[in-house]
């Protein structure tokens, strides 16, 4: 064999594994969840929604990604898809509290102290 096919063959070989290396966990991970997304509208109704924490600015507003959580938890507690909403969060340190400000943000917007339930042992999500 020539050295040009020794190559060529190395490198198709190469791309290959490549494509198969981000493909493969990608297939897997659409046809594991077909049939649990769903969209708001369709959305089956649950006892509770968990709503996990990040970051918080100044210990006193959420991030724009955890505003999202929170208000898209707000939605579903207020279309009745849910009846209570546990916030999950880290609290690790005196001056850092998730749980607190996503409980606040809920309150704000219209979710009553009673339905919510307060987990500040989140430190990680696996935790949760």
């Amino acid at each position: 064999m020539k050295i040009r096919t020794i190559i060529l063959i190395a490198f198709l070989t190469l791309a290959v594994l490549s494509a198969a290396v981000i493909l493969v966990p990608q297939a897997v991970i659409i046809f594991g969840a077909k049939g649990k997304i769903y969209s708001i509208d369709n959305i089956p109704e649950r006892r509770v929604a968990i709503v996990f924490g990040a970051s918080v600015i100044e210990n006193k507003y959420p991030s724009d990604v955890l505003h999202d959580r929170v208000a898209s938890a707000v939605e579903l507690y207020k279309m009745k898809k849910v009846e209570k909403l546990l916030m999950t969060g880290d609290n690790s340190r005196m001056n850092y509290n998730e749980v607190k400000v996503m409980s606040a943000t809920a309150v704000k917007l219209g979710v009553p102290e009673e339905d919510i339930v307060l987990d500040y042992a989140g430190f990680r999500t696996y935790d949760s």
